[in-house]
């Protein structure tokens, strides 16, 4: 697109506080480049200022269940960077995600927010994800996920 069309294209992810914060904001930088006024960053972090206010606290409800908990992750392509990044910032543990899906981009991501690459799965067989749940014992197994569906599925 950015090519082609000279839309401007960034990666980025709406998975957790600071994600969205760092998206909004990237978004606001392209715009400006693109000719949009200056003006724009200075609303942009006025707004993320009174958000973020608001944001941080609604996962502390969440947070005392979900804290330390121990999850692997089935998802693959960007979720799986994004994902691993929302409920680390909850304070969950991540002993696993796959990569099946994703790119080399992505990979790097994951091993720099995990920092150990042996949590990254490319393709799990079945009798490889048993081995792997009795190994790490994660307390969730998810394939796709929010913190509210993580919270609701810990209080079962």
């Amino acid at each position: 697109m950015e090519e082609r069309w000279n839309i401007p294209f960034f990666e980025g992810s709406f998975y957790g506080i600071s994600s969205t914060s760092e998206s909004l904001r990237r978004i606001a930088q392209l715009l400006v480049k693109k000719g949009a006024g200056f003006e724009l960053l200075h609303h942009v972090e006025a707004l993320l200022a009174e958000e973020e206010g608001r944001a941080w606290k609604n996962p502390e409800v969440y947070r005392r269940r979900l804290e330390g908990k121990r999850v692997h992750l089935n998802t693959g392509g960007v979720k799986s960077w994004s994902t691993v990044h929302a409920l680390m910032e909850i304070g969950m543990e991540i002993v696993g995600t796959s990569v099946k899906k994703s790119t080399a981009r992505d990979k790097e991501r994951i091993k720099q927010m995990l920092k150990d690459e042996n949590h990254l799965h490319q393709s799990i067989a079945a009798s490889e994800l048993y081995a792997i749940l009795r190994e790490h014992k994660p307390d969730i197994l998810r394939k796709r996920c929010s913190a509210r569906t993580l919270a609701a599925n810990s209080l079962r």
